[in-house]
């Protein structure tokens, strides 16, 4: 149990709209959690530009420059060698330092999953991949559903 102010780890650029969604929600998260410090990791300026058009000067959050993103449409294993600095890639070793509790990235699902993975390794035996979850939207907000990516192949074993 977290007994301190949850601090997130936010890849500001994934998603479709990058910065300017994710800035929305700074204020609310850190209304839920009474305070929540909110590490953002993102070329410079970018989420300032979009923190200006809001009042968020007594938010909790720290931009931690990153260099671009792996993008959708390219293969992760190979995006994580060649853009090592890549705002999520940034954002997860925030978590692995223990700056921050959590990450979150609306960008490239296999970007993500592999820098987990890449990361923090396996962490218990017989599974070969990391959970991804969502939350049931309306229904119970405070619960969150495992596991919603598609399995490729399936087997008795994934």
């Amino acid at each position: 149990m977290i007994n301190h102010p949850i601090t997130v780890a936010i890849d500001a650029m994934g998603g479709d709209d990058g910065p300017s969604t994710f800035v929305k929600g700074f204020p609310v998260l850190a209304a839920k959690q009474g305070k929540a410090n909110i590490y953002s990791s993102e070329p410079k300026g970018w989420v300032e530009t979009e923190l200006s058009k809001h009042e968020s000067e007594s938010l909790p959050i720290t931009i931690v420059p990153s260099n671009g993103k792996i993008e959708d449409t390219e293969a992760p294993a190979l995006g994580l060698r060649q853009k090592p600095k890549a705002s999520f890639v940034v954002a997860t070793h925030l978590v692995k330092s223990g700056k921050a509790d959590a990450v979150v990235s609306m960008g490239s699902t296999g970007a993500t999953m592999a820098s987990a993975v890449v990361l923090f390794g396996k962490t218990t035996h017989g599974i070969d991949r990391p959970a991804i979850g969502g939350p049931i939207v309306g229904s119970a907000p405070n619960q969150v559903i495992l596991d919603l990516g598609l399995i490729w192949i399936a087997d008795r074993s994934s």
